[in-house]
């Protein structure tokens, strides 16, 4: 081209087109375009996920493979269809909508980080963490000099340093969690183990990162990138000190039960675009803005959980898939050639999980955990997925990283009780599997499952979690223990009661059989508390026993039994056997709103009755007729109920 010669830029691309009749072609207009791109896409990444599950591979996988099969380096070698489908003035589009995507996902890894539990986890955890990330940055940095001197020549040194330690020695948090989810090992010791460490490595790995990102805009003066880093840590502060405390004004007007107001859900989208503002403003990232809301918002309650409901299908299913294609048309394999680029492919790769076995192996030795557990652990805090390609797309995108170097890339006590808390992650249909292996494993007596209604503010009770009820039965079906199903009316109140000040009545009320047998049992435990007094109404035989109060109530039909049962409604809560026996129980109606509660949980589980209730079941190796059958039959006028 002469010295003299313009260029000529093409038109931007309007939204919409005419349609086909008048001679316009969709593939020229954004949005259509966008909609092909979009379908292209989920079909693409679904598709592989569902090929690749034999495998046992998360699909974050699947959407990685498929991002780059999508890019230069396998379809995209045919310049027509790249041109078509995927032209370069579309790409702003894609990438803002694929930001936009990922902005609400960084939301909602930083909603599954819990700081009062990263504050609980003890030194074990907290020494393999700083080992998973300080052996592998160690080793990040020392490949980094290799790479620069070779593949990476002219780029800056240090943010090119930072990048390369924080991009070999993170663990990626929310495939970890996934992973551990699909093999069952959520509620084993090294499955606890492994979350607290990533979320500690997570958290660290992100400081890091806001460094390497402050320190990449160097240009005019090194002044700037110590004003970043100044104002970046400035707006976590002031996030710390204001966003709490509103967020949980927000948590306490949703009551458990009722649904979360549009409002509370719509200004905390609004809050977490104006942080990725914020943050994008001072020149950090939008992304952290959106991880520092995340982290801030409490995650008792059902706040968090309508936030996560209301919009991580969108975001999962459709918005964040096309970040991977984005990454993958900025990835060409093409551009690693040669021996030295293939050297230099294996030595990161070598690098990376060298760093992150052999350090947690060493570190979990040291602190006397067997091998085999070591090792395990080592491999886990090894797993690599999203957080790490959006460190490589920040360095891509700032210039840090060029593209071969791109492309070589990829409670504690309660009186005399141990609580020991856990989080599973369990897709529904699969649920009562994980619930009954992880009560095999720990040998537990008895497993306590929630109701699926809660209670309204006018008393009636609604269906707020329907999937529960599916999930309760297949466990009462095959639990290795016994079961109960808590019915909670408010039992113990908003706030917490230390175990010395606790005043609570409970009830049981005896008819017969082996499962009012493990509840009068239950009840007694309870009422070793010296804080707990328990009636047990006997109204089928005499029993003599050792209870703060036993009383024999002789009735003539089912309907004076209900009269007795009104006399102690100021209970705090009443035990019941799932399958109750006798000529009394017989007379009860059978066919109620939840025949699985059994007929006296139904009958309780009424407005008339206001008080929490606890229906038992004992563990039998082969339930009853009747039991199996009450487990079949389902609910035809539970619409009809909450109706009224």
């Amino acid at each position: 081209m002469s010295a003299n010669g313009t260029v000529k830029c093409p038109p931007p691309m309007k939204a919409t087109s005419n349609g086909i009749f008048q001679g316009d072609d969709p593939l020229h207009f954004a949005l259509p375009l966008l909609i092909i791109q979009i379908c292209l896409v989920v079909l693409l990444t679904r598709g592989l996920a569902y090929l690749l599950r034999p495998l046992r591979q998360p699909r974050v996988i699947a959407e990685i493979i498929g991002g780059i099969l999508l890019g230069p380096s396998a379809l995209g070698r045919n310049k027509r269809y790249l041109n078509a489908i995927f032209p370069p003035r579309s790409l702003t589009v894609l990438d803002t909508l694929a930001n936009l995507g990922l902005l609400f996902f960084l939301f909602f890894v930083g909603l599954e980080l819990d700081l009062k539990a990263l504050r609980r986890t003890g030194r074990k955890v907290l020494g393999i963490a700083l080992a998973g990330i300080t052996v592998p940055f160690a080793l990040g940095i020392g490949t980094s000099f290799v790479l620069r001197a070779t593949v990476s020549e002219g780029v800056s040194q240090g943010p090119f340093l930072v990048f390369m330690g924080v991009a070999l020695s993170i663990t990626a948090f929310p495939v970890l969690a996934r992973i551990l989810a699909e093999l069952k090992l959520l509620t084993t010791d090294v499955g606890r183990m492994a979350m607290s460490a990533a979320a500690v490595n997570d958290v660290a790995a992100w400081i890091l990162l806001a460094l390497a990102i402050a320190l990449s805009g160097t240009d005019h003066s090194p002044l700037v990138s110590i004003w970043v880093f100044l104002c970046g840590s400035g707006f976590v502060i002031l996030c710390i000190f204001v966003a709490p405390p509103i967020f949980k004004w927000m948590a306490r007007r949703c009551p458990r039960g009722e649904p979360v107001d549009e409002i509370y859900i719509c200004a905390t989208l609004a809050a977490v675009l104006a942080a990725g503002f914020v943050t994008d403003t001072i020149g950090i990232h939008a992304l952290f803005g959106a991880f520092v809301i995340g982290v801030l918002v409490p995650k008792e309650g059902p706040f968090a959980g309508a936030l996560v409901e209301k919009v991580e299908d969108l975001v999962s299913s459709l918005f964040l898939p096309l970040y991977f294609v984005s990454s993958g048309l900025k990835t060409n394999v093409a551009t690693i050639q040669g021996a030295q680029s293939w050297g230099l492919l294996v030595l990161v790769i070598l690098t990376a999980c060298f760093g992150k076995i052999v350090g947690t192996v060493l570190v979990s030795l040291f602190c006397k955990i067997p091998f085999k557990e070591a090792l395990t652990l080592g491999f886990l805090m090894n797993t690599k997925g999203l957080v790490e390609l959006i460190v490589l797309n920040i360095g891509k995108d700032r210039g840090v990283l060029n593209d071969q170097t791109f492309a070589i890339m990829a409670f504690q006590h309660l009186s005399q009780v141990s609580v020991r808390p856990t989080t599973a992650i369990s897709s529904m249909p699969s649920m009562h599997e994980d619930i009954c292996d992880s009560a095999a494993r720990k040998k537990v007596a008895m497993i306590i499952l929630p109701f699926h209604k809660h209670q309204r503010l006018d008393g009636h009770l609604e269906t707020t979690r329907a999937e529960l009820r599916h999930m309760n039965k297949r466990v009462l079906e095959h639990a290795p223990c016994s079961v109960g199903i808590l019915v909670d009316r408010g039992l113990g109140g908003a706030s917490h009661i230390s175990a010395s000040n606790v005043d609570f009545t409970i009830t049981t009320f005896f008819f017969g059989g082996r499962d009012d047998r493990e509840a009068l049992s239950y009840g007694a435990l309870m009422a070793e508390h010296p804080g707990i007094s328990l009636n047990a109404s006997f109204v089928s035989k005499k029993i003599k026993g050792w209870f703060d109060q036993i009383q024999e109530r002789m009735v003539n039909d089912a309907a004076e039994a209900v009269d007795v049962m009104r006399s102690y409604s100021r209970s705090n809560l009443v035990l019941v056997g799932r399958m109750p026996e006798g000529q009394l129980v017989a007379s009860l109606n059978k066919k109620g709103e939840c025949p699985e509660l059994g007929p006296v949980g139904n009958l309780l589980i009424s407005p008339e009755f206001s008080t929490s209730v606890l229906v038992v079941q004992q563990f039998c190796r082969q339930l009853s007729g009747d039991s199996l059958n009450s487990l079949m039959i389902e609910d035809t006028t539970e619409g009809e109920s909450d109706s009224h």
